[in-house]
This record gives C-alpha cells, structure tokens and sequence, in this order.
C-alpha cells in the first residue's frame, strides 16, 4: 500500500473543495498570525501544511484520507489553505495521543524485582517537530550513543540507547565487531562542533543556548551481556547490554536522558504501525549526517522484508521490518540504534524504545525494497531485566 504521507500532495488538493473552511477562523477564532494558532484545547500550535505536520499525519496514522473521520479530524485542524500545497493544519508541538490497539497478551513485568534499577522519569518528549528526515532537536533525543571503536578515519560504527545511569541497550552485532570497542558518548549532537548549540524566541527576542560537553565513557567488549542465543549469520538473539564503568549523568543535564521500555502488558502493542527513528546514520565509513537525524517509519509485512533478506528478514514475534516515510533515500539509523513510539504512562506522555536496528541495507537507498530490520525489544524485557545487576561494570565479558 502507497504510504499515507506520499498520497497527502494528491488528496490534500481534493480534500480542499470538500471541507468548508470558511467557518473555522471566525467561530474558533484559531489562527492568531501568519505563523502561530490555537488548537481546539486552546494551547499554542504552529500553522502549517499537512503533510509537514508529523503531529496530525502521525495521529491520523494508516486511515483513509478520504474516510468521514480523517476529514473530520482535518476540519478540526485547519486553520486556512496554500494555493499550492493544499490544507494547513494547526500543529501542535506535543503528539496527539491515539487510543491504544489491542495487543497480544506478553508477560507483565510491572513486578520484576529489578524494575527498580529502571528509572521512572524516562523518555521525556521534550519536542515535536516536522519529518523529512530533519535534524533532530537539541536534547530532543537525550537517550542516543554513540560507540567508538579503534579503526581509521571515524571512529563511529554503531549507535545504542541509554536505559539508565548505568546501561546502555545496544545490538549483540555492535559488540562482536571486526574492530574493537573502546568508547561510548552520551549527550552528543553534532559530531564535528565542539559545542551543541541552538536558539528559540522568547518574549519577542531572540534565545541562545548550548549543551554541555558530551559524555565519554571507555569501555569494551568485557563491559557487555551478549545474548546466548545470538546467532551473527542470521541476526537472530541480536541484543546486548553495555554497564558503564561509571555512573552517567542524567539529572543535572538536558542533553542526556534514558528512554523507557514497554513494561507493562498495555505498553506492548504489536499493532503500533509508526515509529521514530534516529541516528546519524553511521557506516563502517563514517557518519552519514553530523548531526543527529530523524524520521518516520511503518511497519511493513514479511513477505516485503523476506524479498530484500530472504528467511533472515521475516519479521517475527522477535524481529520486525521498518521503512521510512515519504524520506526513503535518507540514511538515518545506527546499527545498534534504537526505534521508538510514544504512549501515555500514569497520565505522562513518554518515549519508549520498541526496536534495536538489526540489519540495515548497505546502502542508504530506497528503503521501500531495502527495508530495516530491528530486534523486536517487547519479548527481551524480561531478559533485560534479569541481567541488570548492581554496582558499575567489572572487568569480566558474560554470556546470558
């Protein structure tokens, strides 16, 4: 099926001549300028055309465009129309939250004794922005590494994500490499600035503010817990841990953070069909983007993923196949790197890491035929779980 971003520049044009706009400005009183408007909850939003607004696109989700509901979400959005790019939509700068699909029962881990040792305040949205493979923003995605390994040239090869103070989730394949492991770094942005910067308008002025450094940490292949039924010719099991030497800093900084996991039974929906996915699109090479990338990506069925990796690609209750939307030639994430969703906890919107990259295609092209396949988090949660032990990492590699 066509993806619903790429119909958007056809049937945003038809949809224009079937929604009467012309009662939204003068009884909701929504637009406020060129740039800024209320949404129906009266917060802030920011008018723009459809297909550039992640929020409304991402919400509206697999729907038909022209079903009675995706309009009627549509009209309620709408805050006026370019002549040329069709609808604009008052986009709000935090997601729309869906009512979750039905899942399949997995095993609930609320009462895992080492849940504890997870912290509760993870995966803050701290922003919500446009997709077409954009930069992300500054300390949008606090939970993203990047590991250093001794070769030429970069020394960047795989991405992970920080679960806690101590633990960072990666792939089995990023620790069993043909170069060796030496680094970890949390809290970076742009690999070539030595300073994370960026700006925002505040009362009519202009903001500047940077980052702290980045947070370095030596490690190597002794720091990890490989999984022992990982397979390197068939990426099967392709999920590891990392225990830092020290502890990281996550309380009193903005750039770094943890990302949660899917804990409890109403968090693991094998129904989610759109995901975030980060990185600087490392390569053995070297980094495909200086700074930290974003996109959206869809689930995608087995059949399609078998046709580009054979048996090793179907997508199983332990792996799934991603493709990007609308940004198919953008290379994007890290072997190792996580994919994400967002759903509500006690009432607090929050990330949470559902997929570690597995295998990516060796080039960057078309990711419609060349999809991404990640290690499936939701049945390793009890694996992740068992092995966090206390203390700071030791000098001794396992296997569980």
């Amino acid at each position: 099926m066509q993806s619903s971003v790429a119909l958007i520049s056809v049937v945003l044009l038809c949809l224009c001549s079937e929604i009467d706009l012309t009662h939204v400005e003068p009884s909701r009183g929504w637009v406020v300028d060129d740039d800024g408007c209320l949404l129906p909850d009266n917060e802030p939003g920011f008018c723009t055309t459809l297909n550039t607004c992640e929020t409304v696109t991402y919400f509206i989700g697999d729907r038909d465009y022209d079903s009675a509901d995706v309009q009627d979400i549509i009209e309620k959005y709408a805050c006026g129309v370019d002549r040329f790019r069709g609808i604009k939509v008052c986009c709000p700068y935090t997601p729309l939250v869906q009512n979750k699909p039905t899942s399949k029962p997995f095993k609930d881990h609320t009462n895992h004794p080492n849940l504890r040792r997870l912290p509760m305040n993870c995966g803050p949205v701290r922003a919500w922005g446009l997709y077409n493979g954009n930069e992300a923003n500054l300390f949008e995605f606090g939970w993203s590494v990047l590991f250093q390994y001794k070769k030429p040239g970069d020394p960047y090869i795989c991405g992970g994500s920080l679960i806690s103070n101590k633990y960072i989730l990666t792939s089995a394949s990023c620790i069993r490499n043909k170069y060796k492991l030496i680094g970890a770094r949390l809290g970076e942005h742009n690999v070539r600035t030595l300073k994370d910067c960026t700006w925002e308008y505040a009362d009519g002025n202009r903001v500047d503010y940077c980052g702290p450094p980045p947070q370095d940490f030596n490690i190597d292949e002794s720091d990890s817990v490989i999984h022992r039924e990982y397979n390197p010719r068939t990426l099967e099991n392709n999920i590891a841990l990392i225990k830092l030497r020290r502890t990281a800093d996550v309380n009193n900084v903005e750039s770094v953070s943890t990302v949660c996991l899917p804990i409890s039974s109403s968090e693991k929906s094998e129904d989610i069909s759109k995901y975030t996915s980060i990185g600087w699109g490392v390569t053995e090479t070297g980094v495909g983007s200086y700074a930290l990338q974003k996109v959206l990506s869809v689930k995608i069925n087995n059949s399609e993923c078998s046709k580009a990796y054979g048996n090793a690609g179907q997508s199983t209750e332990k792996a799934f196949c991603l493709r990007h939307i609308g940004q198919e030639d953008v290379c994007v994430e890290d072997p190792g790197g996580p994919v994400m969703s967002y759903v509500t906890i006690n009432g607090v919107l929050r990330t949470l890491q559902y997929g570690i990259v597995s295998r990516r295609p060796s080039t960057c092209k078309n990711t419609a035929t060349n999809p991404i396949t990640y290690t499936n988090v939701v049945p390793y949660v009890g694996w992740i779980l068992d092995n966090l032990r206390p203390g700071l990492a030791t000098s001794i590699g396992q296997i569980y």
